[in-house]
Formats: C-alpha cells, structure tokens, sequence
C-alpha cells in the first residue's frame, strides 16, 4: 500500500511556498506515495491542483482562533478519518502538534529566513526550538538556512536542503524564447538590451535599490531598458520613485504575469536585488534558462551564484555596485555567454526535478523510519 500523505497548504492562492508544493507534487513516485493536500479556501493553488488531478480538501481559512483549534481539535479526526500517514506540512506550525496527538510523523517545510528581524512569536529562537521539537524532518531551501537553526539549536540530524526546481514551461520558453515579441510588445526595437527584475513589490525584494542602479546605469547606456515583473503592495510607491529618477520611458512595470518565463527568457541580463532571500525561485529560473545574473549576496544565494563563474554577487542594499555589475556585463557579451552557459550547466544537477524528487524521498523516509 502507498504512504498517504496529507500536504497541508499555507494559502490556497499560488505563491513561492505553494509553488514549490506542486513542484513537490509533481515529482511524487505515485506508486510509493498517495496524496491529499488541504487549502484553507479557495484560489489560483487549488484551481492549479485540481487541473493536475490531485485530491483537494478545503477547509476555512486558519485564521485567527481557528489557527489552534483547527490543529488541536479537527486534525487529528481527519488524519484518523482520511488514514493518513505522513504530513508534509507548509502552514501555521501548530499543526505539527496535532500530528503529535495524533500520532502521525510530520515533515514540515521552513521557508522564512530567521536572519531577519521576526514579527511571529513562532519564529524566536526559544519557538523554533519548541516547534521544531513536534516535526521528525525538517526542510529547508539552502544550506544557509539549515545552519541558521542549527545555530538556533536544533538538531542538524533532522534538517535537510531541499533545493527548489522550475516548472516545465521553462524548457518551452527555452527552446524557443520570444525576444522580438517582447520588445515589440514595449515599443521597441529588436536589438534593445533589457535588464529585469522578477517579483513582489515588496520591501524584502530590495525594488528601490534596483531603480537606484538602473539609473545609473541609464546614465552610460542611452540603449537599455529595464523590467520590473510583479505585483505588491508597494507598486505605487516605486511607480514615484522610477518617475522621481526620470526613467519613465526606460523603466516598464509589467505587473503580475501568467507567462512569467516569456519575459525571463528575453533578458539579456536578470537581476535579484533582495536585501533577504533564503533562496530566490528568480535565481534558481534565471540559471536554468542561461540568463546571466546580477544577485546581492543574502542568504543561500551564494550556493547557487558562484562569484565571477555562474553570476556576480554584489552587497545587498548598495546600487552602486550593482550598477557597476551590470554595466560590466551589458558591455562584454562574451563574459554574458560564459557566465550563462555555466549557469546553466550548474543548475541541471543542482535544480533538478531528479534531485528535489530525491530529496523528499529521503525525507518521507527518514520521517516514517524513527
């Protein structure tokens, strides 16, 4: 009989913790392993899930005092109810301890860097040991954040790097990236260099200190234009600060796209400005598709950005050195070649499907071992 294992879901709508889930999913050795994913609600993840013809169960959102008694109460019937085995859990860390009462081994997914200040009393020191305590295996996207919780005191024997992959339609635009069609699409000609940053508008996403740069780099290169691909809270705020800097025709806010790898697989150069990142999806897609990048220097960007051999790491918050990073490749194609061609090769062992199926693998069974 197949290990049934219950994927419990932060959210319900697409993000970078749901996305790594159904890549996750699509990996899974259907013969060894059966799931069933709980969402609280309805949105882009579970529309995502059901077109993939996985098992979905929707409850409430856990919000509020549902966020403990949900685990405490109502999880443990269900995990009786449903037989489930295992639980790979992705949301409120209160129900690792449901599977404790129910006696059911969890492995649970961390995704949040605690290099950052913490405003979840769940992510202090003193909670990270008590929570973590509840899960058998823990997982996390880098070895940098593997080490931030063995310093925090948590076993290093429960703690495994799970690398993230890419989706398919990567390879797709790949093989045949639509260049011309992009630039057309902004009013430009064919030849047009183009830069591009790829994510939320958000503080953590370090925006500003690439407009910053991309102002400076606007100054020595009247040819290349930048993109800005996302959506969050802080779009109109940037929308000021790129027209307070005089880069309105040069700057493109694209928003959120659904054909997000379309705009990827145009640049001539990516760009991750984070100023914290445990390890940026952007990174991981920009090296898969032989994109040469520009990346500040956080987290586990480093073990995938190997300085002067796969990318260039800057300082996190410094657009100067930024700027200097991409004028430096804007002018010299072959240092762009080489360094995407070795990015690639780099990320098809690092990034693979093959390896983050293995992985979890080992995790599901280290988990129903002890």
């Amino acid at each position: 009989m197949p290990t049934r294992i219950l994927y419990i879901s932060r959210s319900a709508d697409l993000a970078g913790s749901e996305r790594q889930l159904a890549l996750i999913l699509r990996g899974l050795d259907r013969k060894r392993f059966e799931p069933l994913v709980l969402c609280p609600g309805e949105g882009s993840f579970t529309q995502l899930l059901r077109s993939a013809g996985e098992q979905v169960l929707v409850v409430p959102p856990l919000t509020g005092l549902r966020k403990l008694t949900f685990p405490i109460f109502v999880l443990p019937r269900l995990l009786r109810r449903e037989g489930i085995d295992l639980i790979h859990l992705h949301a409120t860390r209160f129900c690792s301890i449901g599977g404790r009462l129910a006696g059911v081994p969890v492995v649970e997914a961390i995704t949040m860097s605690r290099a950052i200040p913490q405003a979840f009393l769940s992510r202090r020191p003193w909670a990270d040991r008590i929570f973590s305590s509840f899960p058998r295996v823990l997982l996390v996207p880098s070895q940098h954040q593997r080490d931030e919780l063995i310093a925090r005191g948590i076993p290093a024997s429960k703690i495994h790097v799970l690398y993230n992959s890419v989706w398919p339609q990567l390879h797709t635009w790949i093989a045949s990236p639509d260049r011309a069609g992009v630039r057309a699409e902004l009013g430009l000609s064919s030849d047009t260099p183009l830069v591009g940053v790829f994510g939320r508008l958000e503080p953590q996403k370090g925006i500003a200190d690439f407009l910053n740069a991309a102002a400076l780099v606007a100054i020595r290169d009247e040819r290349v234009h930048f993109l800005v691909c996302g959506e969050g809270g802080l779009r109109e705020a940037l929308l000021s600060h790129r027209d307070d800097l005089g880069l309105q025709e040069r700057v493109h806010f694209l928003g959120f796209q659904t054909e997000v790898y379309r705009w990827l697989t145009a640049l001539d150069l990516s760009v991750q400005s984070s100023v914290w990142e445990p390890l940026s999806n952007h990174v991981i897609e920009s090296m898969t598709a032989g994109i040469p990048i520009v990346a500040t220097d956080v987290g586990g960007t480093a073990e995938a950005v190997l300085d002067e051999r796969s990318g260039l790491l800057v300082p996190p918050g410094n657009p100067q050195r930024m700027a200097e990073a991409m004028v430096r490749l804007l002018n010299d194609a072959r240092l762009r070649v080489q360094l995407g061609e070795e990015a690639r090769r780099q990320a098809q062992v690092q990034f693979s499907p093959e390896q983050m199926a293995e992985t979890v693998r080992l995790a599901y069974s280290h988990a129903v071992a002890k």
